[in-house]
């Protein structure tokens, strides 16, 4: 049934291209996180009623200082073309807050560009960094999570970088403990 899936959140949510055509017909209700508040404040609009009613949290903050509300269970974290702006750590650390956040059987999907060789490549001119799957997947890792699927994205030119989506879980118990129980992790 149409928008019956619960809670989703728009990370890096800009107007809410995303919540438009792809969140809000699947989901019950649909939070925006946006550091920029003029595009925060242009995402009624742009969605259109009777969808924008649907909107429930406009967070205006960035995604390393985002602290999820404790009762708010998602249960899909979609991050989009904004993690080329975080370190690192910051990277991780908004991971676990996200993993935190998610209702029993929830997901986690990052869909961002990812460089072709070893490293990363860094962009001085708008301060990103763009990495490599294994950087990617090191992350996750890091962070805890599970990476269940990964899909490169057909279509694009290919002078631009490649963009690849990743879809992440929380461990099972079974699948936490026996990380845990094995000496070679």
């Amino acid at each position: 049934k149409e928008g019956s899936r619960g809670i989703a959140i728009e990370v890096g949510a800009g107007i809410g291209r995303l919540s438009k055509h792809l969140l809000l017909p699947l989901f019950s209700e649909v939070d925006m996180l946006e550091p920029c508040q003029k595009f925060l404040d242009a995402s009624a609009e742009y969605i259109g009623e009777p969808a924008a009613a649907r909107i429930g949290r406009r967070f205006c903050v960035g995604m390393e200082d985002w602290q999820p509300e404790p009762a708010r269970q998602y249960a899909v974290v979609w991050v989009q073309w904004c993690v080329i702006y975080l370190t690192d750590e910051d990277f991780v650390g908004f991971l676990r807050k996200a993993a935190g956040a998610l209702a029993e059987r929830g997901w986690i999907v990052v869909k961002d560009n990812v460089a072709p060789s070893d490293g990363f490549v860094v962009d001085k001119e708008d301060s990103s960094i763009t990495r490599t799957v294994p950087h990617m997947r090191k992350i996750f890792a890091d962070s805890g999570l599970v990476l269940d699927k990964e899909v490169l994205q057909k279509g694009f030119p290919k002078n631009l970088f490649s963009v690849k989506m990743f879809a992440l879980r929380r461990p099972t118990p079974e699948e936490d403990t026996e990380k845990h129980s094995d000496p070679s992790v």
